[in-house]
């Protein structure tokens, strides 16, 4: 599902351009748990997302040397729940996961940098007791 939603703000952007005018590319690095016996079955599973995602990927799992893998879960607590990170195009984060943010507000958050969360949230702060139904009663 997380997938999809990443695909439609892709190609939205690839086809309508993005309100920044920010130029992007989204990379798929997946990493399997090196304690995990590495089977034909989940091979052929990474083969087709791979095939399915319009972006960039890692040509397979088993290139990620482990100290990559210790890094991401350094840096970003990244454990087993995908994440999204937003880098700018020297390298330098713009926010450490992005996912919640593409759940919520899908696009118009878009380029997901914490900057642009703030915003949101401080909006959400002072006008989501507007949109709580329950409040309305």
């Amino acid at each position: 599902m997380m997938i999809s939603i990443l695909e439609e703000i892709y190609n939205e952007s690839r086809i309508h351009g993005t309100k920044t005018n920010a130029v992007y590319e989204v990379v798929w690095i997946p990493i399997v748990d090196p304690s995990v016996n590495y089977t034909d079955e989940m091979n052929r599973k990474f083969e087709e997302m791979k095939e399915k995602m319009p972006w960039y990927s890692v040509s397979h799992p088993s290139i990620i040397d482990r100290a990559v893998v210790r890094l991401i879960g350094d840096r970003w607590h990244f454990r087993r729940k995908p994440i999204l990170v937003v880098l700018d195009p020297q390298g330098r984060e713009l926010s450490p996961n992005a996912i919640h943010m593409m759940w919520i507000w899908g696009s118009n958050a878009f380029p997901f940098t914490s900057i642009k969360e703030e915003r949101y949230v401080g909006w959400w702060r002072e006008n989501g007791s507007n949109l709580d139904p329950l409040d309305q009663a």
